[in-house]
């Protein structure tokens, strides 16, 4: 059988998916993605020396940079020059996150290979908790936009009208997300 996977057995005989033949993301819709573009495009800049990406299975593309022993870029620098990669870059290949590591990825560190191409499940077990800590991050930035809506829905956008009857009270919401008109709400 022909899967593009590849494997070792572990002590029980057991097949273990180690990597992919041909170095493909798949991202959580479906995309394919060739990271060796990717990281391509960010190593035409003299400040990044390695780049390594990740989006498998997830909605965004993530990249972990090592650069140059001799730059002085700062955060701002290399997220204007990803900003610029983006631009050629379609939207499920786009990055959205990415992170410094200190050590270059090396023969004599195993994230290599003999041909000088990347490793990527081996940098992955290494860096999975600077992984794990883009995905967290990415996770608490989606619960802080449901709670800005939220507080936004309930609580910013009312106003109590002064002149209100004994019939009843009314509310005016400036603005509910995604209606954009004003509307009244009746509370007898």
């Amino acid at each position: 059988v022909h899967t593009g996977d590849i494997g070792e057995f572990d002590e029980d005989n057991y097949l273990k998916i180690t990597d992919r033949k041909k170095d493909i993301i798949v991202s959580l819709g479906g995309d394919n993605i060739a990271p060796s573009k990717i990281e391509n495009l960010l190593t035409l800049s003299p400040e990044i020396e390695q780049a390594c990406v990740f989006g498998e299975q997830k909605n965004y593309i993530a990249a972990l940079l090592v650069l140059n022993s001799e730059s002085k870029s700062s955060d701002e620098d290399i997220q204007r020059y990803i900003d610029e990669v983006n631009k050629d870059l379609t939207q499920p290949e786009k990055i959205k996150k990415f992170i410094f590591i200190d050590e270059p990825f090396s023969i004599e560190n195993n994230l290599m290979t003999p041909t000088m191409k990347v490793r990527r499940h081996e940098v992955q077990k290494k860096y999975q908790n600077q992984i794990d800590q883009i995905e967290n991050d990415e996770k608490e930035l989606k619960k802080k936009i449901i709670k800005f809506r939220e507080d936004e829905l309930h609580h910013k956008d009312i106003a109590y009208d002064e002149g209100a009857t004994k019939k009843g009270i009314y509310f005016f919401m400036d603005k509910i997300i995604k209606a954009g008109s004003k509307i009244a709400i009746k509370i007898s």
